[in-house]
């Protein structure tokens, strides 16, 4: 009953909100959990309503944190209403909607983060800015940025998004 409820629920028209377009957001996507990447691979980090809000807090006052559910979820595994309950009280957090087009949110945020993960992956080849919170191996080719210190966030996703646009067009190929 309680994944049948939550379907219905993630797949409304009611459930998240479309960004102006001229919004800045950090786009986080959620993780399935539990899953190898949170659990193990993300140490510290596999508490993502944490992470939320530590990036919540390490942006920029004109950006919000725009999280968006993982496709998995809707259908395998009941996240709990406490953890969308949480998300909202955040006020510079925003759910997306579950049928947003994920190529879309990458491509028009202003820095990708996430624990491991193919969006990471996506956003690098979009050459977005990306931060992770594990080794992984965009961390091994130099593509994205690593911290394991909450503390650094701030620091980390502002190096990383000024990094990103002093990429020349050459160097980027």
């Amino acid at each position: 009953i309680l994944l049948y409820l939550q379907k219905i629920i993630l797949t409304s028209r009611q459930f998240g909100t479309v960004l102006n377009p001229s919004q800045k957001y950090l786009y986080y996507p959620l993780h399935v959990n539990p899953e190898y990447s949170t659990l193990i691979q993300g140490t510290m980090f596999g508490n993502q309503l944490i992470v939320i809000e530590a990036l919540a807090k390490s942006i920029p006052v004109d950006w919000v944190v725009y999280v968006k559910e993982h496709p998995a979820m809707v259908n395998e595994i009941v996240r709990s209403r406490h953890f969308f309950e949480r998300l909202k009280q955040l006020p510079n957090v925003v759910l997306a909607p579950v049928y947003a087009d994920s190529n879309t949110l990458i491509n028009n945020a202003e820095v990708v983060v996430v624990i491991n993960g193919t969006s990471g992956w996506e956003a690098i080849l979009r050459s977005k800015p990306v931060i992770t919170m594990s080794d992984y191996m965009f961390n091994v080719l130099g593509l994205s940025r690593k911290c394991t210190d909450i503390e650094k966030l701030s620091t980390k996703i502002y190096e990383e998004v000024k990094k990103n646009n002093q990429i020349t067009h050459s160097e980027r190929k």
